[in-house]
């Protein structure tokens, strides 16, 4: 997913209010606010984030639900943790009371599609729909190219990025990242931001009123020769190189 790009901070907003769709609406405000990959959020279940007649305030994603949760690697994965905010919380509320006038079911995909499992209940939202929903709400906002699910992920992560004060150790636990160097390849800075940053430096020099008499050249290399090893023991003889000679041993 490194080709996608995160979401422009001044269209966000436009873009989840453009959905006509109730479930497309709360899955990207979703994936927005947690930092959610597009497979986790769609193996949640309505009783991952509902009990005791109420939206969680926090959700648990067990290791085997995550990204390299199974396989050999399995063990180097851990349960993440993710908070809800009180906006988020209110958008699942109003989700569920219009998907379930008579009450939630909390077996049921929490972002159900069309199709049909032979249980007899309704699979999640397919990747592939997942997809189309986000590029066309990008592109109804102008947006083009690397627009994709993991835009939004992306997105959080910039904006987790800008909230803790340029804390990446902050952005890796909120991502979940096992590496801080996959974490630093979710969050793009342009040349110019970094020129921009380096100009402002105020690096203070090392003396405070006027630099350092400069020994003359010629003292400085006596200097230098006198402090070898058997400097004093060693002179130039006439006529005679006194540079090292290779020798069999540098062979």
């Amino acid at each position: 997913m490194a080709a996608t790009r995160p979401l422009p901070p001044e269209v966000t907003r436009e873009l989840l209010s453009s959905f006509t769709c109730v479930r497309d609406q709360v899955l990207c405000t979703f994936m927005l606010s947690t930092g959610f990959r597009i497979e986790e959020a769609r193996s949640l279940r309505v009783g991952d984030i509902w009990a005791d007649g109420a939206i969680c305030e926090t959700i648990t994603l067990e290791r085997r639900r995550l990204k390299g949760g199974k396989g050999r690697g399995r063990r180097r994965v851990r349960a993440r943790e993710v908070v809800l905010t009180s906006v988020l919380r209110a958008s699942l509320q109003t989700y569920l009371d219009m998907l379930y006038p008579d009450g939630p079911v909390p077996g049921d995909y929490l972002f159900m599609g069309r199709q049909v499992a032979h249980t007899g209940g309704r699979k999640p939202i397919s990747r592939v729909r997942a997809y189309q929903i986000i590029r066309a709400a990008a592109s109804a906002q102008g947006l083009r190219g690397r627009i994709g699910t993991h835009s939004l992920r992306k997105t959080f992560a910039a904006a987790l990025f800008e909230k803790s004060g340029h804390n990446l150790l902050a952005v890796q636990k909120g991502l979940g990242h096992r590496s801080v160097m996959t974490t630093s390849h979710y969050l793009d800075t342009s040349q110019a931001e970094v020129d921009s940053l380096v100009a402002s430096l105020d690096i203070p020099i090392g003396f405070a009123s006027k630099p350092p008499e400069v020994m003359n050249v010629r003292e400085l290399i006596a200097a230098g020769r006198q402090s070898e090893p058997g400097a004093d023991r060693v002179s130039a003889s006439p006529g005679r190189d006194t540079e090292h000679q290779p020798g069999s041993h540098d062979r």
